[in-house]
């Protein structure tokens, strides 16, 4: 193999390797913004302590993670007698639970 074709070769091979990097790359982030985005079964445990704390009784029926917002999560509680649903936001860091509001056939939380 003469040195140009070499040379054309390892142009070539560079070239494959930083599309391929670049692939890989973009693959890891999108897979890395879908798994930040599922509550772990050790964070649903850290909130429902949290609620139980402030005294809240109820079934929880979703969670969801509080887009750019670190430790805040939407939770979606249901109560035992009644069954009326309210959304709440609980935050690990700071330990608030805050009162969002009643879902109904008008309100209503997207699991996207």
């Amino acid at each position: 193999m003469s040195n140009r074709t070499k040379e054309i070769v390892g142009f070539a091979m560079k070239a494959i390797s930083n599309d391929l990097l670049q692939e890989i790359v973009q693959h890891e982030e999108t897979v890395s913004k879908v798994s930040t985005n599922e509550v772990t079964q050790r964070e649903m445990i850290r909130i429902m302590s949290l609620f139980r704390k402030q005294g809240f009784k109820g079934n929880y029926l979703s969670f969801q993670h509080v887009a750019d917002e670190g430790a805040a999560y939407f939770v979606v509680m249901g109560d035992e007698n009644n069954g009326n649903q309210g959304l709440f936001k609980a935050n690990l860091l700071t330990g608030e639970v805050a009162f969002q509001y009643m879902l109904d056939e008008d309100h209503v939380v997207s699991s996207k």
